[in-house]
């Protein structure tokens, strides 16, 4: 399966005339959902792209050392990231294939945007599948480098191949402005222009001081942010603090005074930016008069952690924590977290440590983060107690700083009991263009206690919207309103699904914009349990991403499941939607050839409609594969294809009715 048959982008080389455009805009202009945490991936060698193997190590590693190739990449996205409200950090890949089911978003096997490489015909330089909110799965954000190509600074500039694909990876479309790296032909542009700075914010708001900085700062001993602990303190689990390093000159202090009166042993102050950001940190640890009683830098660009013991503390005395950036490049710039261990007292597992800085916990208190590593697996991160369970309640929503309109809305919630809802109230805004709006609402589980919320919607009035489900599963819910005036208020209300409804942590984010997905109706019918699974055939002219999703109605507790069956009877995708709902799945590519989807019903008749989005425009060229070349073609008709049931149509797959 290859990246290339994905909507989305491809580096052309230079060429006398205005090359074709094969790119689908209607991708491009869409945020990701949750920027802050955004996680680059390498994939290692070997790893499978549409029954290929990846050569990225090999390849790269030919011409240029390993820390300099991945540097050069991880460099051009920080450059994108540090212009706007976007968090970019490395992790680990463990080698799935490209495409494997999974989230779009915080999968833990690899990172959100994964690199690899194969080799591809000489025009292109790498291909890239940017953020699309009608698309689901692991295949969204991927770049593919052509394997064939040799890069070097003053010929083929990796760096900036790089920078060009991250911006589309982003969801910029290209750039007319031959001096923009995101211009479509290569000419070896390393600067972001003035336009594009002010698309990427257009996108993601520009970057903001975090919530320690104040109207002031936090850059000194007297301006300090104090440490505090929460209501009975008893020194079991760390003090946690999390910041952003926002410029080259930014300095973030913060003030401890160690809360046990009683304790006099050892402290370790930890900084990490690892799996947080790429950020190179250093750690600075002063005394009450100033003077450094320990000092700690990385020198990495991959994110790092980095450590100050001190041997011993005074409860009487005050110790100042100063936060910085180790180098003055892009790569001084980053989310981090801060951890204070009273090594006596201290029972927090090093891996629990690890991965509460790793979480999305920017924004508690103390008391919140305390319980939240005394028992992970238990944690409510927002007890409401029912105060919010109404329309006339409902906490009203503050846009995002830092984007030119106020387009973007956050928060950070909990069911906690089965009867809870949560109600927001957001100001719905127009888009540049005038005209209604388009509101994309996201809601995704929060680890490790988590649970992904169902959303309505209502306008000024209290009158319901019609929304339109994008995705709904795999700890994430998608929805879609279309036709929002701007300058009234939109109410959202958050419930669990399922019965009882679940509980647990959430995050929600919800935009503005003007871009509407328009999922496809596929197939309708009626199932019956009483007689034989019905079927229906699915012909794929070329290989293709789809999106399924599927919904059933019927009596109470029963439900419907779609199966696809390839030519030889194994399944390849399956999907079950409980009466009254919407569901899917992450999306699924299909390479050419005849398959069945079979329908069962379990409980009572059901109705169902089976629909989604599919993409299949080609995003750059791919090595010589018969596996994969296109079936159902009309020699004498490009781009008409006549499938076996003598239908003829420039559409790539075919699905029939139920039989």
């Amino acid at each position: 399966m290859h990246a290339a048959h994905a909507r989305g982008s491809r580096r052309r080389l230079p060429a006398p005339e205005a090359l074709e455009r094969r790119d689908v805009p209607a991708t491009f202009g869409v945020p990701w959902a949750d920027p802050g945490h955004l996680s680059i991936s390498f994939a290692p060698d070997g790893t499978a792209i549409a029954g290929h193997a990846s050569t990225l190590a090999a390849g790269l590693g030919s011409q240029m050392p390993t820390a300099l190739w991945q540097g050069q990449i991880l460099r051009a996205f920080q450059t994108w990231g540090t212009a706007a409200g976007i968090n970019v950090r490395l992790v680990a890949d463990d080698g799935s294939p490209f495409g494997t089911p999974g989230r779009a978003q915080h999968d833990p096997r690899f990172g959100d945007v994964r690199i690899g490489a194969q080799p591809m015909s000489p025009d292109a330089l790498a291909i890239s599948v940017p953020n699309d909110p009608s698309m689901t799965g692991t295949l969204t954000g991927d770049l593919l480098l052509n394997a064939a190509d040799t890069f070097d600074p003053q010929h083929l500039d990796l760096f900036a191949v790089a920078l060009h694909e991250a911006g589309h990876v982003l969801g910029l479309d290209e750039s007319t402005d031959p001096s923009s790296p995101l211009f479509d032909s290569y000419r070896g542009n390393t600067q972001l222009t003035s336009a594009d700075v002010k698309a990427i914010q257009a996108l993601y708001g520009a970057r903001q001081p975090d919530m320690f900085e104040g109207s002031s700062g936090n850059d000194t001993p007297s301006k300090a942010t104090a440490l505090q602990p929460p209501g009975g303190y008893t020194g079991s689990a760390p003090l946690l603090a999390f910041g952003d390093i926002g410029t080259a000159r930014d300095v973030d202090v913060y003030a401890l005074r160690p809360p046990l009166s009683g304790y006099k042993g050892s402290a370790t102050i930890r900084l990490q930016s690892a799996g947080i950001s790429l950020l190179t940190p250093r750690l600075t640890v002063l005394d009450d008069r100033g003077v450094a009683l320990g000092e700690a830098r990385a020198t990495s660009g991959l994110g790092d952690t980095v450590e100050v013991r001190l041997g011993k503390v005074d409860p009487g005395r005050t110790y100042y924590l100063q936060v910085q950036g180790a180098t003055a490049d892009v790569f001084g710039l980053g989310h981090y977290g801060l951890a204070v261990s009273f090594d006596g007292l201290s029972s927090t597992p090093a891996a629990a440590l690890d991965a509460t800085l790793r979480g999305d916990y920017q924004g508690l208190g103390p008391g919140q983060l305390d319980a939240l590593l005394r028992d992970p697996s238990h944690a409510l991160l927002s007890v409401d107690n029912h105060a919010d369970d109404t329309a006339a309640t409902a906490n009203v929503l503050a846009p995002a700083a830092g984007f030119p309109r106020p387009t973007h809305f956050d928060a950070l919630g909990s069911i906690s009991d089965p009867t809870d809802v949560d109600y927001y109230k957001v100001k719905a805004v127009a888009p540049p263009t005038g005209g209604p709006a388009v509101l994309t609402v996201h809601t995704r589980a929060v680890d490790p206690n988590g649970a992904a919320p169902r959303v309505s919607a209502f306008d000024s009035d209290g009158n319901p919207l019609a929304l339109t489900v994008l995705a709904n599963g795999g700890g994430e819910y998608t929805v879609q309103a279309a036709g929002i005036k701007g300058g009234g208020s939109v109410t959202l209300r958050l419930a669990g699904a399922g019965s009882p409804a679940q509980v647990g942590n959430y995050a929600l984010e919800a935009d503005f914009g003007g871009l509407a997905a328009t999922p496809t109706t596929f197939a309708a019918g009626l199932v019956d349990p009483a007689a034989a699974p019905p079927t229906a055939p699915l012909y794929v002219a070329r290989t293709q991403l789809f999106q399924f999703l599927l919904t059933a109605a019927g009596p109470p507790g029963s439900s419907l499941r779609m199966t696809i069956l390839d030519a030889s009877g194994l399944p390849v995708f399956d999907l079950v939607a409980p009466a009254g709902d919407t569901v899917s799945a992450p999306s699924v590519m299909l390479t050419p050839g005849a398959y069945t989807i079979r329908y069962a019903a379990a409980g009572g008749p059901s109705t169902f409609t089976l629909s989604g989005d599919d993409i299949s425009d080609p995003i750059g060229p791919s090595i010589s594969d018969p596996t994969l070349k296109p079936i159902y073609t009309n020699p004498t008709q490009p781009g008409v294809y006549t499938y076996p049931s003598l239908v003829t149509t420039t559409t790539p797959y075919w699905i029939g009715a139920i039989f």
